[in-house]
């Protein structure tokens, strides 16, 4: 969208030696644009976590004691809700296999549970014990699209979703 504002000529500027207050030692167009993938994943990464956080607050209020720890389960350990590093690969609810996807999705399954109107049939499955790559992909979707669903119900907007790392 830039390019075709400003033009060719737009993206021929030397690149800024600053981002916020960090400094940006790269003369490099490929190294500052690896850099901004990662800066934009991790911004997405925290507010994933952020919107899960507030809407399961206005979902269930009054529950700020286990809130946190429901939260965090969700995420790979040490991350929560608070990112510490760029991982080398993913993890979590944006695994590759679906048996590293597993326990983070009933995490997220046990969150859900908590609200209201989730179908009654999340509370008896679990994606640590599904065999069939068919029933895990349905219940996986299942999932995302209540959650979606919610959230836009209750922000009126869409929710932000998660992306693989970039590489």
């Amino acid at each position: 969208m830039f390019k075709t504002i400003l033009g060719p000529a737009g993206f021929n500027k030397p690149l800024p030696q600053k981002l916020f207050s960090f400094e940006v030692c790269t003369e490099r167009r490929d190294e500052w644009t690896k850099l901004c993938q990662r800066v934009a994943w991790e911004l997405i990464q925290i507010g994933f976590r952020y919107e899960l956080s507030a809407l399961d607050r206005q979902l269930v209020p009054n529950d700020e004691h286990r809130r946190d720890k429901i939260v965090a389960d969700v995420f790979p350990p040490a991350h929560g809700i608070q990112l510490k590093d760029f991982p080398s690969w993913s993890r979590g609810l944006g695994a590759h296999s679906s048996e590293l996807r597993a326990p983070y999705l009933d995490a997220f399954r046990r969150l859900l549970l908590r609200w209201p109107d989730v179908p009654s049939h999340f509370e008896h499955i679990s994606f640590v014990t599904l065999t069939s790559p068919d029933e895990y992909t349905s219940l996986e979707v299942q999932l995302l699209v209540f959650y979606c669903q919610m959230f836009f119900d209750v922000s009126g907007r869409p929710p932000t979703i998660l992306y693989e790392i970039p590489v």
